[in-house]
């Protein structure tokens, strides 16, 4: 049975940093786009120390709580640490599932590790658009909504689902809310433009984590086009989670796109992720 319980939008960011990649997503969901490597600020060991620990920790690892490690590796493109993966792939129980899992969720995010380092064998992209799209089809209904004083509750339509659907167990909430989300989020992470299509669905879905991840996964690959469908959801989408998916809006040079931001944000959250896209645009131009 589901205990009353309320969430506050950024608390549920948190909490979808901590479930997904151990704290890493968390600039991703601040601002857009994967946050710098945490590795890259560690002063000392040499890369190649670096990476070596990092493979050591993922090797070892028997709980799922390595996710860091694995995320590291793939944005320091260590191509030397795919064997490792590969192998830690096929030892995480969890095939494709319609139920969101810790397991599935970790397996998923090794499968878009492998992707990222240019790994070609098609069984790690076939799990992580599998995965991806059980999740973008879900029909489970947002699991928060809004009371009259504007607080976070859970739905009253989530909860029929959950008992129509017989899965009234602890921790259903955090497994549609912060869970289901996380293939979707790393499919798109890999910057690949076959994952459009799925991200697009997921514009649709009645997860607005999940319509997030879509709208992020469709800025990280640069689809101009799905800027109307971005701005749709967030027509459709509460004010909170509006603002979340708009932000997303940010990462396109184009005028539409710019002016749903202005639109959807708040003026001050809009200044500060303008700076922040800024300061990366030095590195990577915009869309």
């Amino acid at each position: 049975m589901l205990a009353p319980i309320k969430f506050h939008p950024g608390a549920l960011i948190l909490n979808v940093a901590r479930l997904l990649v151990a704290g890493v997503l968390l600039s991703a969901l601040a601002y857009g786009q994967p946050g710098q490597s945490q590795g890259e600020k560690t002063p000392g060991a040499s890369n190649n120390d670096k990476i070596a620990r990092w493979i050591e920790a993922v090797r070892k690892d028997n709980t799922g709580m390595a996710s860091g490690e694995v995320e590291e590796l793939a944005k320091a493109g260590a191509v030397e640490a795919i064997p490792t993966l590969e192998e830690k792939f096929g030892q995480i129980r969890g095939g494709p599932s319609k139920y969101p899992s810790w397991n599935v969720l970790m397996k998923a995010h090794v499968a878009s590790a492998l992707v990222r380092l240019g790994d070609k064998k098609q069984i790690y992209w076939d799990y992580l658009v599998k995965q991806a799209t059980l999740a973008v089809e879900n029909d489970a209904p947002n699991p928060s909504t809004y009371d009259s004083k504007g607080k976070s509750i859970y739905s009253p339509a989530f909860i029929a689902w959950v008992k129509a659907h017989k899965l009234g167990h602890p921790g259903v909430l955090d497994e549609y809310e912060l869970m289901l989300p996380g293939p979707v989020l790393l499919l798109g992470w890999t910057g690949d433009r076959r994952a459009v299509p799925v991200l697009r669905r997921g514009l649709l879905s009645p997860n607005y984590l999940v319509e997030f991840a879509s709208a992020q996964g469709l800025a990280q690959i640069g689809d101009k086009a799905s800027v109307p469908f971005i701005i749709e959801a967030c027509k459709k989408a509460p004010r909170h989670e509006a603002s979340a998916i708009a932000l997303q809006l940010l990462y396109f040079n184009s005028p539409e796109a710019q002016k749903a931001v202005d639109e959807y944000v708040p003026k001050e959250d809009a200044k500060a992720h303008r700076e922040q896209i800024a300061r990366e645009k030095k590195k990577k131009p915009l869309p």
